[in-house]
């Protein structure tokens, strides 16, 4: 089964990862992977993960990173994305 969700216009689609918006008010990353958006935790930079910081997401079963500096040049847009389920 497919749903279209329409998000307000605060919440950006991320590009190249689905299942993850940005929100530019609060600044924050929300994932609705599990058909519930949620906050994800921000990761500071140390020793154990090369001294980067932002958002630990998978994309495909890979951790990536996504830093704020990257997320910040996101512009508002309106947003409708599809998300299965079953």
């Amino acid at each position: 089964m497919t749903t279209y969700i329409t998000f307000p216009d605060e919440l950006i689609a991320v590009p190249r990862c689905p299942g993850y918006v940005w929100n530019i008010d609060e600044q924050k990353l929300y994932s609705y992977k599990s058909g519930v958006l949620h906050e994800l935790q921000f990761t500071k930079a140390s020793h154990w993960n090369n001294f980067r910081e932002g958002y630990r997401i998978s994309r495909g079963g890979q951790r990536r990173m996504l830093t704020i500096q990257y997320l910040q040049t996101l512009k508002p847009a309106h947003t409708t994305v599809e998300y299965k389920h079953d």
